[in-house]
């Protein structure tokens, strides 16, 4: 699919854009695109681990022209459901994984940016990460009075970006806390090893989650509807949504322990206003699945289930 990019009052002049403009331009629409596709196949945009081959094909955007009239790049590339192969396009992620076969990189990235800067936009394929790409757009202008229109041939609604409006992005990316360590007890429920998804059935309530890189995917099998102790980083997103990114999982009875000795008297809901407060941070997510290690060592407590 084709699509214009229109830089107007470029500084360079109508139809000239400096290299070094543009390679920021290029680095951070691939990096916006890439994070909004992690966050629909994995459920957090970024990922540890080296990005498959196959999403380097599917994230292509070429530039085929520039044209005067301010200055206007024309770029092309396909639609994922052509290039992603070997996904299932599933009801895991509902309705916005569904229409991800018919999405290019640059829809992915504009609707990205339109869904942050719209206040009554779904915020649910946005992240702390994927906003502070967002932000860093800010890089590409060159003066105030420059603005960023972005169309296409399709029904993709058109995006302009001011380097005004980057300040409510950068707002709302602020917002977020950062990751969280959590130890939770539950069934691992849905797991799908293409896309290394899971979900975890706890006695609070359910949390979607995936499979960090390091974990052995045959080895995690074993596990899949039954009940287990699972340890990782949350990550959380606009409106008090989170994912799971899941680092180690042990049968159920190894982390009885750890359970045992949580503080008497403290709910969840304590423990996680407890610790964002010992941060400086707020709890944007009251409604967090699971149980909150307290102030002892990580590593110490990996080796208390791994005892």
């Amino acid at each position: 699919m084709k699509y214009e990019i229109t830089i107007d009052k470029p500084v360079e002049g109508n139809g000239h854009i400096d290299l070094r403009r543009l390679v920021q331009l290029a680095d951070i629409i691939a990096k916006v695109a890439e994070g909004a596709l992690q966050l629909r196949l994995r459920g957090v945009s970024i990922t540890a681990g080296r990005k498959q081959a196959k999403l380097d094909d599917a994230l292509r955007i070429d530039l085929v022209g520039v044209k005067k009239g301010s200055t206007r790049l024309q770029v092309e590339c396909s639609k994922l459901g052509e290039t992603l192969k070997g996904i299932q396009f599933d009801a895991f992620r509902h309705e916005g994984q569904l229409q991800l076969a018919e999405q290019t990189p640059m829809t992915l990235f504009m609707t990205t940016f339109n869904d942050a800067l719209d206040n009554d936009a779904s915020k649910e394929f946005l992240d702390k990460p994927l906003l502070n790409q967002l932000v860093a757009f800010k890089k590409v202008f060159r003066a105030p009075e420059e603005s960023f229109h972005i169309s296409n041939e399709g029904n993709t609604k058109e995006l302009l970006v001011k380097k005004e409006s980057l300040k409510r992005i950068a707002v709302l990316e602020e917002s977020l806390p950062e990751p969280e360590r959590i130890v939770i007890q539950g069934t691992v429920d849905l797991l799908q090893h293409s896309s290394s998804r899971i979900r975890v059935k706890g006695p609070d309530g359910v949390m979607d989650g995936f499979l960090s890189d390091d974990l052995d995917r045959t080895e995690v099998a074993q596990y899949w509807t039954k009940e287990a102790t699972v340890i990782g980083l949350v990550h959380f997103k606009p409106g008090g949504r989170k994912s799971i990114e899941v680092q180690r999982i042990f049968p159920v009875e190894q982390g009885e322990n750890y359970f045992a000795k949580q503080r008497k008297g403290e709910s969840t809901e304590q423990q996680i206003e407890r610790q964002l407060r010992e941060k400086g941070g707020r709890n944007t997510a009251k409604s967090a699945v699971g149980q909150w290690p307290g102030d002892e060592d990580f590593d110490l407590l990996i080796g208390q289930l791994t005892a």
